[in-house]
């Protein structure tokens, strides 16, 4: 509902697996998959994890390039290395706020993609700025 309320369109997934497919499909089907996953880390099915290594395992497979994947976690011990393992770029907390959206969707449609207090560590996969 936020990311509409900023006017971005989405589709939404109810778990893992779910997102996986919808990701999966719109790369098939439209030959433009999707630039931003908001992927949570805990979700029946499949967990976000699982999730984002099946999505950069298809990407790479289908020679496409690494879309951002921004982790929405609560926190915790090591859950940084373990977002960052599984090919997250990014890390927001809970409770997601619209401006916490709002700046994260600044950043992404930003072409330096510069650092931000919101974010927690930067993407290994992101793509780098023009020169």
């Amino acid at each position: 509902k936020m990311l509409k309320m900023l006017g971005f369109g989405c589709a939404v997934a109810s778990d893992g697996l779910e997102a996986v497919d919808l990701f999966v499909s719109a790369a098939i089907n439209q030959k433009d998959p999707f630039d931003i996953v908001f992927m949570d880390c805990q979700m029946p099915r499949m967990d976000g994890f699982a999730a984002t290594e099946a999505i950069r395992k298809f990407e790479t497979e289908a020679s496409l390039p690494h879309c951002h994947v921004v982790a929405i976690t609560a926190g915790g011990l090591g859950l940084e290395k373990r977002c960052m393992e599984s090919g997250m770029c990014h890390t927001a907390l809970k409770p997601i706020r619209l401006e916490t959206f709002r700046e994260l969707m600044n950043i992404f449609s930003s072409p330096s993609l510069s650092p931000s207090p919101l974010l927690t560590f930067r993407c290994p996969f992101a793509p780098s700025p023009p020169s």
